[in-house]
């Protein structure tokens, strides 16, 4: 199934996701970041559609989008037990 997305919503989730690819990038295992360079290029790329005002998104790559966001809160959330256990060690 594929969805319509507005160009300069799109562009808005891309600037997102190389936020989280800054912010991530000692978090996260080198393949997830890998994967999220490799969302990027493919959004990158839906979004310099000339003159477009929405562009259309498969859903394989909205699910390696939410697949991609999964893994890298999943790393935060195991990141902070871990520091929460060693602050919190007696």
């Amino acid at each position: 199934m594929e969805i319509c997305m507005n160009v300069e919503l799109l562009k808005t989730c891309i600037e997102t996701l190389k936020e989280l690819r800054t912010r991530m990038h000692e978090t996260v295992e080198v393949s997830v970041i890998e994967e999220l360079e490799s969302v990027i290029d493919q959004l990158e790329r839906l979004s310099e559609v000339s003159n477009a005002v929405q562009v259309t998104v498969d859903s394989k790559l909205r699910m390696r989008v939410l697949e991609i966001i999964a893994s890298t809160v999943k790393a935060a959330s195991n990141l902070s037990e871990i520091i929460w256990y060693f602050l919190n060690d007696q």
